[in-house]
């Protein structure tokens, strides 16, 4: 497993954090230069996040890993129109890795239609990996045997390594 840290950019837009402060673009340009000067280039972001990408349309920035989340698709169209959507408003041409935000769009019965639509659009719209986002392990079960993703996200922190147990480092 490769240990990598990920700016999550929901913040950026929502009051997504305990602080409940808007985060001025000065301040989102300062986190990023010090990501940068760390060589820390892994962010995510997701259209659903508002206007969080946006900052990755400044040249400096776009040498950053984005890892987008798609969802709520009324038909399999919808997925390669929300790709295409974000990176014509980061413009960008490539994208580190699309994730499933919510695991009901893969548990219905469209679920492998949508994530085979993914894989067949890997190359056209240079996606490194392709994978999904789970808040909880009972998705990450029935979900990782399923579909094999390249890349998953989980909940991890100082008081959830449930990852990291043995069951998962097999799987992944």
């Amino acid at each position: 497993m490769k240990n990598k840290i990920v700016l999550g950019t929901a913040s950026f837009v929502n009051n997504y954090s305990i602080y409940k402060k808007k985060i001025t673009l000065k301040a989102k340009e300062k986190i990023l230069n010090l990501m940068i000067k760390k060589k820390i280039l892994f962010a995510d972001t997701a259209l659903r996040y508002g206007k969080s990408y946006e900052i990755f349309k400044k040249k400096k920035f776009n040498k950053f890993n984005v890892i987008t989340k798609i969802s709520g698709f009324k038909n399999i169209n919808d997925v390669e129109r929300q790709i295409k959507l974000f990176l014509n408003r980061t413009n960008t041409k490539r994208i580190y890795s699309v994730l499933f935000h919510n695991t009901k769009d893969l548990e219905n019965k469209r679920g492998e239609l949508y994530y085979s639509q993914l894989k067949n659009l890997k190359k056209k719209y240079k996606i490194s990996k392709i994978g999904f986002s789970v808040n909880n392990f009972e998705s990450l079960n029935k979900l990782i045997e399923k579909y094999r993703p390249e890349i998953i996200q989980t909940p991890f922190s100082i008081l959830d390594r449930r990852i990291l147990s043995k069951k998962y480092q097999k799987l992944i």
